[in-house]
């Protein structure tokens, strides 16, 4: 019987096992993986919650019935349109970088002419953002007396011969021009007491 030639080694034999720091690596590279395509499903997923019931384009946002402004009767229309124009914003999750752009798009007539003379004063490029807006809004079209006098008349209101209903209505629609007076809801409670009736 001839005898046994040695098996050579790459054709047998299994390779050596990896080392334990090989598995360990492995192992981590495989979690760090897993982790990412976990990450990217949950922020795509979120991004989908997000977009239902967002406006992010001008005709995604005239769909929701924005009030225009042209020329205003009275200093307070200014004001209630640009209250509206910010609940529009909130309730339909406009992102704020487009404010400006939406809201300055609604400017018609002689409100339209006004914007215009605003940005010729801005150097080219420059980026006005919502709090600049609404600052030069006011001052063009609500008057510091207007909005003094309202003030005034909240720190006066009393319910004199009105039901309840209407004077908390009425002391409603007049907080919203006190907020140094209003700071908080303890606030509003004592300004509410002081001119509710006695009896």
């Amino acid at each position: 019987m001839p005898p046994r030639r040695p098996p050579r080694r790459n054709e047998e034999e299994p390779p050596p096992p990896p080392s334990l720091a090989h598995v360990l690596a492995t192992m981590e590279g495989n979690r760090v993986r897993t982790e990412q395509i976990l990450e990217r499903l949950v922020q795509n997923q979120n991004n989908n919650q997000n977009r239902e019931g967002q406006c992010v384009n001008l005709a995604e946002f005239l769909r929701v019935g924005p009030p225009y402004f042209s020329n205003p009767k009275e200093p307070l229309d200014a004001d209630v349109w640009l209250r509206s124009i910010q609940r529009k914003f909130d309730a339909h999750h406009v992102p704020a970088a487009e404010h400006v752009n939406f809201a300055t798009y609604l400017l018609e007539g002689p409100a339209g002419v006004w914007w215009d003379g605003v940005l010729a004063l801005h150097e080219p490029g420059h980026v006005v953002t919502w709090d600049e807006f609404r600052t030069v809004f006011r001052e063009k079209y609500i008057p510091k007396t207007v909005m003094d006098g309202m003030r005034r008349k909240f720190q006066s209101l009393t319910q004199g011969k009105m039901d309840m209903e209407a004077y908390s209505r009425e002391f409603t629609r007049l907080a919203r021009y006190a907020p140094r007076d209003v700071v908080d809801d303890a606030d509003k409670q004592e300004w509410f007491r002081k001119g509710t009736n006695p009896e």
